[in-house]
């Protein structure tokens, strides 16, 4: 589903966290809302951005997907890896 699909009032009504997601037969992917507890500073060309490393540390992601390129240019933060959605789909398809 689309980023942007999830916000949309008719979609976001009917969806109910745990999000147990299966794509092209990989193995599921889980997702759930967090409340991120400490606030970063890492995104330096565009701080916007250090919301979804908050996040991603407040649900002990491993990835984050996103074509934004200032998140991408970071490549890692800690032990969570910035891929794209290519990059994540041959990942998670390798195992």
């Amino acid at each position: 589903m689309p980023p942007g699909v999830i916000k949309k009032p008719e979609v976001e009504g009917n969806l109910s966290f745990p999000l147990d997601i299966t794509y092209h037969g990989c193995p599921s992917i889980v997702l759930y809302t967090v409340y991120p507890d400490k606030s970063i500073k890492v995104v330096k060309d565009d701080p916007d951005d250090d919301v979804f490393i908050e996040c991603a540390l407040a649900g002990d992601a491993d990835y984050i997907v996103s074509g934004d390129k200032h998140l991408l240019d970071l490549k890692s933060y800690g032990k969570i890896k910035i891929v794209n959605a290519a990059e994540f789909i041959e990942m998670v398809g390798r195992r």
